[in-house]
């Protein structure tokens, strides 16, 4: 074989050292990609006898909904959501009623600021005031940002707590970006909150969550009233 698998030895040292570390640390096995990589080591696949080999990195989630096409009548809170995402506010909650624009307000200002967030940005429609529609139970919104920070379906614990002990860990040291969209409440958000210093949550609720810890609660008002205020 060529020069790619006359390394499979380190190869096959790497993936065993990212294993430990993995399963030591998190609890977890490595993914799908390095599993079926490391068996096309162990059986010296010809796939990877190439002239050279493209180095593939996980992309970050970038699941924000489609930006509306104009955004000029809430110039001023646009510019103070930006000025809250970039500062060192954990947790940013924009309330008011039913209709007035928090969502789209939400993801124009995520757009804005969506490069500096370096791990990507995840976007969760919580159902909250959905007409016909439960709200998203926590554990199914903590498996939908599991599965956005790349974990197997398998991988993802059954529990709410034990899946928010995994959310914890996998932000710990992220530098990332939470939509949660129509919030029912706090007791459906706050397992949803990352742990790292980097990552920054914004949340949209008719319910100004006011017990939610360490967070900014801004009203979006009428755009004949003073608006995003708090």
């Amino acid at each position: 074989m060529g020069e790619q698998l006359g390394r499979a030895p380190e190869a096959l040292d790497v993936y065993q050292r990212l294993r430990r570390v993995m399963v030591g640390e998190l609890g977890i096995e490595p993914g799908a990609e390095a599993r079926r990589l490391h068996q096309a080591v162990l059986v010296k696949d010809p796939v990877l006898d190439l002239p050279e080999v493209r180095q593939i990195t996980p992309a970050a989630p970038a699941g924000l909904p489609a930006d509306v096409q104009e955004f000029t009548a809430r110039t001023a809170e646009v510019e103070r959501l930006r000025a809250d995402l970039t500062s060192d506010a954990a947790v940013i909650v924009i309330d008011g009623p039913g209709g007035i624009g928090k969502s789209a307000l939400a993801v124009h200002g995520a757009r804005i600021v969506a490069g500096r967030f370096t791990d990507g940005v995840i976007y969760v429609d919580l159902r909250g005031s959905t007409a016909g529609l439960a709200p998203l139970a926590p554990i199914e919104a903590l498996r939908h940002l599991l599965r956005s920070l790349g974990l197997d379906g398998a991988a993802v614990p059954a529990g709410t707590e034990e899946a928010a002990a995994r959310y914890r860990s996998l932000t710990a040291a992220g530098d990332l970006l939470v939509i949660l969209d129509n919030a029912h409440d706090v007791r459906q958000v706050r397992p949803l909150v990352p742990a790292g210093r980097g990552c920054r949550v914004l949340i949209t609720s008719r319910d100004p969550l006011a017990t939610l810890n360490n967070a900014r609660h801004p009203h979006l008002g009428r755009l004949d009233e003073r608006s995003y205020v708090g």
